[in-house]
């Protein structure tokens, strides 16, 4: 095929089979996007649009963009899969069920974390005793924004056990 126009539909689909020539085949069936990747590991496409490769992927599968109300989900638990055979269309609980399937690392267990659980519960304690959030969060080393999302119930509830709170009261 050659190359269609610039930013035409055609073009958009030219340039994914493109990449997926150079795309990494993995022993389980994934077929991994070979180019730039978010901070998550998804595949990012056609830049700076900021398209994500697996919903592009999706998409083409379908015949159809994937609605804005849906995600494209992996089987595999693999980001930069863009397989078609490994991508389904589901909703946050679809995707929910897919995480707690998955065992999606949480808390002190994700090496990315910064907080342990103890420090959650030292947190949870604080904020309880009526601690400012921001005094809080220096104490930790992390920010407002991360203590807020603690105490209302919106992040580390595996240890806190806190079901989310109204976010317009304090």
């Amino acid at each position: 095929m050659d190359r269609p126009g610039l930013r035409s539909p055609e073009y958009h689909a030219w340039s994914f089979e493109q990449a997926l020539k150079t795309a990494v085949r993995t022993e389980s069936g994934c077929v991994e996007w070979p180019r730039a990747r978010d901070r998550y590991g998804y595949g990012k496409f056609q830049w700076p649009e900021g398209w994500l490769a697996h919903r592009f992927a999706l998409g083409l599968k379908l015949g159809r963009p994937v609605g804005q109300e849906f995600m494209a989900l992996h089987t595999c638990d693999n980001p930069p899969c863009v397989s078609p055979d490994h991508l389904y269309e589901g909703d946050g609980a679809d995707n929910g069920r897919d995480k707690a399937r998955a065992g999606t690392v949480k808390g002190e267990a994700n090496p990315q974390s910064r907080l342990t659980d103890d420090d959650v519960r030292g947190i949870i304690e604080q904020c309880d005793a009526g601690e400012r959030l921001a005094d809080v969060a220096e104490r930790f080393g992390v920010t407002p924004g991360a203590v807020w999302f603690i105490e209302r119930g919106f992040a580390w509830t595996h240890v806190t056990g806190r079901a989310p709170k109204d976010p317009t009261r304090r």
